[in-house]
């Protein structure tokens, strides 16, 4: 659902570090992911570099990324170049539509959430009312995950499409992965922070964020896919920027068991708060093994970010109860002890 959003999107979007950061040379686009590398990561992007840390040292990587993966041709016979169809026993087939199921989608949608709570976050079935995520009113979350069966229904769910206009103050964590996909233009604003990490909130209508105070790790550090993506079928830098600027940021204040607290302040800085693999935090490790394999392996600094991470999780969340010894993952909190209580539930 994304991705075909991202790409039906996409058209409109047109409208002191432990590492070394090569920002100059050339400003035009490389063609494709693998000619970011030298440009943000500088020599680093290199399998074999070393890794430059803040007392001017240096280290091999602990770990050594695999070989790009090898492109495979296809088995033969396996799919058809698009629009190029060898004998018409290869036509795909079409069915016809089904008008009267068709017709009970577009009711359902327009005599329940359209008519109760149409640009809601959230319908209740029960109770045939809506209910939104934020203060500033609705973004229509519903609307963008039935995205896809809305096209399919043809012209009878056209009109929906030009009610989507609305000022509101909204997540800016929440409309990336949620709405917007390929409208990512419409977030430029989030980032015009001295420290480059984005506001927790947008008006999207009025292309404005809310900057300061303080921001989820999360928050900050689950925009980097789908900017470098378009940045790269763009061909528009500013996105890139916008998405390793934070990265940079997060990286030169790492704490050294590889670990992130949840919140960081507005000017880079982590804040004193939790650690742990639950909501605000839980993203951030997964998005960095996605960081570099959409980089086709060619950013190491990635792979060592969350190697790092992953050995810290084991030397400091995992735990065992001190009756029946059951692991489990331990959340850790700032000037708070370990204690346990020993009787028996």
């Amino acid at each position: 659902m994304r991705r075909r959003t991202l790409q039906y999107l996409v058209l409109l979007a047109n409208a002191g570090s432990p590492y070394t950061y090569t920002l100059t040379g050339s400003s035009r686009c490389p063609q494709s992911l693998n000619g970011w590398r030298s440009t943000y990561w500088g020599p680093e992007a290199e399998g074999e570099s070393e890794r430059v840390v803040p007392d001017g040292n240096k280290r091999p990587y602990d770990v050594k990324p695999p070989p790009p993966p090898q492109k495979q041709k296809p088995a033969p016979g396996y799919g058809l170049w698009p629009g190029k169809v060898s004998s018409p026993s290869e036509q795909p087939n079409r069915l016809l539509a089904d008008a009267t199921k068709r017709d009970a989608v577009v009711n359902a949608f327009k005599s329940a959430y359209e008519t109760d709570a149409m640009g809601d976050d959230e319908y209740h079935l029960l109770s045939h009312r809506g209910s939104n995520l934020g203060g500033g009113g609705g973004i229509g979350y519903p609307v963008f995950d039935a995205l896809d069966i809305m096209l399919l229904m043809g012209p009878a769910l056209d009109a929906e499409y030009k009610r989507a206009h609305k000022n509101g103050r909204f997540s800016t964590f929440e409309t990336t992965i949620r709405v917007l996909g390929g409208l990512l233009s419409a977030m430029l604003p989030i980032f015009e922070s001295k420290s480059g990490l984005p506001a927790s909130y947008v008006n999207l209508g009025r292309k404005s964020a809310s900057p300061g105070g303080r921001v989820s790790i999360t928050e900050v550090t689950t925009l980097q896919l789908e900017f470098r993506y378009l940045a790269e079928i763009t061909g528009r830098t500013t996105f890139w920027h916008k998405a390793e600027k934070i990265m940079q940021v997060v990286n030169k204040v790492r704490i050294p068991n590889g670990l992130a607290p949840i919140d960081m302040n507005g000017d880079g800085t982590f804040a004193r708060s939790g650690i742990r693999l639950g909501s605000n935090d839980d993203s951030y490790y997964e998005y960095l093994p996605k960081q570099y394999i959409q980089t086709n392996r060619m950013e190491p600094v990635y792979l060592q970010m969350y190697a790092e991470a992953m050995q810290g999780v084991h030397d400091n969340l995992v735990f065992k109860t001190p009756r029946d010894e059951l692991t489990y993952i331990a959340e850790l909190l700032p000037l708070v002890e370990k204690d346990w209580k020993t009787t028996t539930f």
